[in-house]
């Protein structure tokens, strides 16, 4: 069932299918960087509901494995990086969820620093998201120990909640 909502999605126009196309080439290594490329710009130009998809259906590949990204996946990490600085609230939570998944491999250090970055400008509900997205047992590492701190001192109430609790699988455990 999931392979079906991997490249489709309600709202798809033009440029997203081009770029799905595009992304399942890259998938099966034979990609041209250059289409990627023109899609994205084209994409960048549309309407928020077609930036939030590619933004989605990049974490979705990422989330499952199928899309690893290397030396032709600079641009689809630059997307995220640059919508990560959007006006509009909800493509700057799908990239940050894009940077999420992108911390186990060669961009950590490019997406920590935008997290640390984030956690201090965002609504709250960017806020809960980010801190329900990083793992907590990588507090050995500083910026994402600094992530949390800044989460548990957070003026709003559910913030602060998710960054004091424990993480099992997705949903808050309480310790009584």
């Amino acid at each position: 069932m999931w392979q079906k909502k991997l490249f489709y999605e309600n709202g798809y126009g033009r440029e997203n299918l081009e770029l799905n196309f595009n992304l399942l080439k890259l998938i099966l290594h034979s990609a041209n960087e250059k289409e990627i490329i023109r899609n994205i710009v084209q994409i960048q130009n549309s309407e928020i509901a077609s930036r939030k998809i590619v933004l989605s259906t990049i974490e979705r590949l990422l989330n499952y494995n199928i899309l690893i990204l290397g030396n032709e996946g600079h641009c689809l990490v630059q997307y995220a990086m640059s919508s990560s600085y959007d006006e509009n609230y909800e493509i700057r939570f799908w990239a940050m969820v894009v940077l999420t998944r992108l911390l186990n491999g060669p961009y950590r250090k490019l997406c920590l620093e935008r997290l640390v970055e984030m956690i201090d400008e965002e609504p709250y509900q960017n806020k809960v998201g980010m801190l329900s997205r990083l793992e907590k047992d990588n507090l050995g590492d500083p910026k994402i120990k600094y992530i949390f701190d800044k989460g548990k001192s957070d003026a709003h109430y559910w913030v602060r909640i998710v960054a004091e609790k424990p993480f099992i699988k997705g949903t808050i455990i309480n310790k009584h």
